[in-house]
């Protein structure tokens, strides 16, 4: 369950990004928030983009619900 703020972003990207691209549980998260860093940031939400269309909108999204501080790019 995420909490309130990561549901609504949610709820409204997968109008505009298809369902299946967009990743909420442990597993998911937890592989795609690896890196080779020493430090270990899980993500809320993953989201595997296939254009600059659907970053565009991610990231408009994200300002809008005040979110933007939150988004990581890998």
């Amino acid at each position: 369950m995420l909490d309130s703020k990561y549901q609504k972003f949610y709820d409204e990207i997968v109008k505009k990004i298809k369902k299946e691209k967009i990743f909420t549980d442990k597993l998911h998260t937890l592989a795609y928030g690896t890196d080779a860093s020493f430090y270990r940031l899980i993500p809320k939400i993953v989201i595997k983009t296939d254009n600059a269309k659907e970053v565009q909108d991610i990231i408009e999204l994200s300002n809008l619900l005040v979110v933007a501080h939150l988004i990581v790019f890998q």
